[in-house]
């Protein structure tokens, strides 16, 4: 529902027109929802360990979840649980993720 209510936005306003807020609202959900739902995935992945976490956003959307979980104590507590069960590893995204769990104790 949410894929395809942006395909149709993208199609209609263009990637650069066509904004998160939008897309939440033409699938029935809010923009908060929808974050939530993704956190939820990007939690999988980052339990999963360190093979799933090769992903090329991985990364990136780890630092986006930091930066909002500074200013949302609800995401700051539920993003201290991911990084608790988070296994280790040797990777960069392993020692990122260390790395955020002595910043957000659980």
């Amino acid at each position: 529902m949410l894929v395809a209510a942006g395909l149709e936005l993208f199609a209609e306003r263009g990637f650069e027109l066509a904004t998160l807020d939008e897309v939440a609202l033409a699938a029935g959900f809010t923009k908060g929802a929808f974050l939530l739902a993704l956190f939820e995935q990007y939690a999988a992945v980052a339990r999963a360990g360190s093979g799933a976490r090769q992903a090329p956003w991985f990364i990136a959307l780890t630092l986006q979840f930091a930066a909002q979980a500074a200013r949302d104590p609800l995401l700051r507590r539920r993003l201290a649980t991911v990084l608790a069960e988070a296994p280790d590893g040797p990777t960069p995204e392993s020692q990122l993720l260390k790395a955020l769990a002595r910043v957000w104790p659980a």
